[in-house]
């Protein structure tokens, strides 16, 4: 009996966690279209901290492109690659760019970071269907890029 009940009681806060760090994600997710990206960055961290995918997703790309905090391509980096590896699109093809361009300060990989552009395009991503188009074109962030 009391096995179930720890089981319960872990079931519980597993799902009270869970819906606070969609809870967070949505606040934050608000403040980040209105571009608050101070007042956004406590809230996706908690949601992201709790394990939320998306979270982990906007909260690389803040790092990644400096919204609210200091650019930091290496933790960008890293909560893309949990976000890709659940699938995300965005992800993928955001890490694709870091990995090609090393935005942020981030190792390039352009091997890599090219692979996953082809692989959100091939998913049917416009974005990286167009980011493969200016680095094949040497345009935009992508006009000094050294091939491998």
């Amino acid at each position: 009996m009391w096995s179930l009940i720890q089981k319960l009681l872990g079931t519980v806060t597993a799902l009270g966690e869970h819906v606070r760090a969609v809870q967070a994600f949505e606040e934050a997710h608000a403040l980040y279209k209105a571009k608050e990206y101070r007042k956004c960055l406590p809230l996706m961290k908690e949601s992201s901290d709790l394990g939320y995918i998306e979270a982990h997703t906007m909260l690389g790309i803040m790092y990644v492109f400096g919204y609210g905090v200091k650019e930091n391509g290496e933790e960008g980096r890293r909560l893309l690659e949990l976000s890709a590896q659940s699938g995300r699109i965005d992800a993928i093809s955001t890490l694709g760019m870091v990995l090609v361009t090393g935005k942020g300060g981030a190792k390039i990989d352009m091997e890599r970071g090219e692979a996953l552009l082809q692989h959100a395009s091939s998913l049917g991503d416009d974005q990286s269907r167009r980011m493969l188009e200016m680095i094949e074109k040497r345009q935009g962030m992508f006009r000094n890029l050294k091939r491998r």
